[in-house]
């Protein structure tokens, strides 16, 4: 099947769903939520054993697009795309793996959390930028990153709209900002998208 806005790769037994627009920091639109539904359709028929996630070019994603979102019923769009996907996701019977490089902002911060796990580059910054401009979580930012890192350390921790930057623990050379938002674990990009899907299979 040919997509427009994601590619779709496979590696024995482990498939890598990447969010192809890079000239838009991969911003979401109802498009390629749609993709992604259609290609989960496609590789969940297969015995696989792992499925990863990540994003063409200098970001995972930036969020929701907001020129170009597209969608006639805004409501029914988001219960369709985001909030279907994140449901998808955390209902799966294999592991799935969010290898996260550069922007993780809004709706693509919902997504990384609705995967079992996140590998950080060394680049990436994972935030909720909706929050200062008083617009909602709609698909479980605000749910689930307390019950993953619990609900004292993420009130104790810098807010979620200020962007967590990740450190590189794959090449053993930290930086400074530390790991204790949403990222398992960190590293440089080259390192991060070779990484994932070894760590995966």
């Amino acid at each position: 099947m040919t997509y427009e806005q994601i590619l779709c790769r496979r590696n024995g037994r482990v498939a890598t769903i990447v969010l192809n627009r890079p000239e838009k920091l991969n911003a979401f639109t109802f498009r390629m939520l749609g993709e992604i539904h259609a290609a989960l359709d496609v590789l969940l028929l297969d015995d696989l054993r792992a499925l990863v996630f990540t994003g063409a070019g200098r970001a995972f994603s930036a969020g929701d697009d907001l020129i170009d979102m597209g969608g006639t019923e805004p409501a029914e769009d988001i219960r369709r795309g985001h909030h279907r996907l994140v449901t998808r996701l955390r209902g799966l019977r294999l592991p799935v793996v969010a290898a996260l490089n550069g922007y993780t902002l809004g709706a693509a911060f919902d997504l990384a959390l609705a995967c079992d796990f996140r590998i950080a580059a060394a680049d990436a910054e994972l935030g909720d930028v909706r929050v200062p401009r008083a617009m909602c979580s709609m698909s479980g930012a605000a749910f689930w990153l307390p019950r993953m890192i619990g609900m004292a350390r993420e009130a104790s921790s810098r807010p979620p709209w200020r962007r967590s930057s990740g450190g590189c623990w794959r090449c053993h050379r930290a930086r400074s900002a530390p790991r204790r938002h949403a990222s398992n674990s960190a590293g440089h990009t080259t390192c991060q998208t070779r990484s994932s899907t070894s760590w995966a299979s």
